[in-house]
Parts: structure tokens; sequence; C-alpha cells
């Protein structure tokens, strides 16, 4: 696990979140009714509109499905980063990388927490940054 890979984990939970979205407003437009036009004389709806209608539908699950695919990889990659957090020996080194890089906390707010000097702090998310480099 590299340090790259921690600080990537804030953008995996916006991208994730955004992507949902994304499918939630495709199933929402493929569950809205086709808004018909208003001739004053009514119409059977033709073969060729309603396939029409039924090949963006398809298309609009297919792509519903890619998005659910990459969802799921960001999943596997954020679960990856916390069972590597998880995994540290030393509480402080959890405590640390957890605090900075899922909760986006500050530096100076980690310290206080912590209730050491910031000098103190980078010295064991140094020694963190090492230690989850194994995994």
């Amino acid at each position: 696990m590299t340090k790259t890979e921690l600080q990537g984990y804030r953008a995996l939970e916006k991208e994730i979140s955004q992507i949902r979205d994304q499918i939630r407003t495709l199933e929402r437009d493929a569950c809205s009714p086709r808004v018909s036009r208003l001739t004053g004389t009514p119409r059977a709806p033709s073969p060729v509109t309603g396939s029409a209608r039924e090949d963006t539908i398809a298309a609009i699950m297919s792509l519903c499905d890619k998005y659910e695919a990459r969802v799921y990889e960001l999943i596997q990659q954020r679960q990856r980063i916390e069972d590597a957090i998880a995994a540290l020996d030393n509480p402080d080194h959890r405590m640390i990388l957890r605090a900075r890089y899922i909760e986006g906390r500050s530096w100076r707010q980690i310290a206080r927490r912590q209730h050491i000097s910031e000098a103190q702090m980078y010295r064991l998310h140094g020694r963190a940054i090492l230690e989850i480099a194994k995994y």
C-alpha cells in the first residue's frame, strides 16, 4: 500500500457517489413515461417508435451495468485501503492514517486529537507509511 493509494481514498468515495447519482438518474429516465405528441387525433404507437424506446431502455440498462461494475471496483479498492490500515499493529499508526486519509482531518487536528506535538505526529505518520507499505 502506497501513500498515493491512501491519498486516493476520498476521491474513491466521491467517484462512487457520483456514479450512484448517475445510475439513479438513468434509471429514472428509463422508467419515465414517453411524452406523446398532441395532434388532436389519437394515434397508435408505431412498431418503430416502440422499438426505439426499447433500444433506448436497453442502452440505459447496459450503461447502468457498466457503472455498477465500476462502483464494485472502487469499493474493492476502498476496502483494500481500509484492510491495510486495520492490519497495522500500532493503534496510533492506525488512528493517524484513518484520520488523515479516510476522515480527511488536517495534521493539526490529528496532533490535537492525539495530544501530541505536530513533530511527533509527523514521525508517527512516517513510521505508519513505512509499516503500511508492506501491504
